[in-house]
């Protein structure tokens, strides 16, 4: 019951990441991200678009998962408001990071190299597998500005109404985070890196 919603949450962050990165990427690589660009869409736009897609992808993954979880195990939701929001912001963070990471990476090794020592590290210091009580008390400060946490913990809390750690400060943190990281992948986008000749 404490794992479950973990591992979903993970994998949902982790797929958000990897379809905005992958459609960047992948239009890149086979001169097909020219469409986008020339259809009369403006940069917020298109970023806005390629990122709710990945949210999308997450929110199937989520409904997938727990019908899936619930054969097994007493998979009870306690608090939809917090599932719908930590689920689509988590989501869309992680989608503008993927956007980010696809618009700077040239071939899928730079991809690989991103996914391997930022997105699973993170990943797996995000209270996946453990309480926060279970850490140094230096780590239990430093997890809650890792975003990772704050979203599976608040994953977490809306199935078992037990939060390890503040949701108002983790509601506030994100909400911020989500606008910053995709006017920072909009402004990239605008400014055509690695997009433009």
């Amino acid at each position: 019951t404490f794992l479950a919603p973990g591992l979903i949450c993970m994998n949902i962050l982790i797929q958000s990441f990897s379809h905005s990165s992958s459609t960047i990427m992948i239009g890149k690589m086979q001169n097909i991200l020219v469409d986008t660009l020339m259809a009369p869409l403006s940069p917020g736009e298109i970023t806005l678009a390629i990122i709710f897609a990945a949210v999308t992808r997450s929110i199937c993954i989520t409904i997938t998962a727990i019908i899936f979880f619930s054969f097994f195990i007493d998979l009870t939701i306690s608090n939809i408001w917090f599932l719908i929001f930590f689920t689509i912001s988590g989501s869309f963070i992680l989608g503008a990071l993927g956007f980010i990471a696809g618009q700077y990476s040239d071939k899928f090794d730079n991809l690989s190299a991103i996914t391997n020592f930022v997105i699973t590290p993170l990943s797996f210091c995000s209270g996946t597998f453990y309480t926060l009580d279970r850490l140094p008390e230096i780590f239990q400060k430093v997890n809650l500005f890792n975003p990772f946490f704050l979203i599976i913990n608040g994953f977490r809390t809306s199935f078992i109404a037990n939060s390890d750690g503040p949701i108002v400060y983790s509601i506030v943190y994100l909400s911020i985070l989500s606008f910053s990281i995709w006017f920072v992948a909009y402004k990239i986008f605008k400014s055509g890196y690695k997009i433009k000749s």
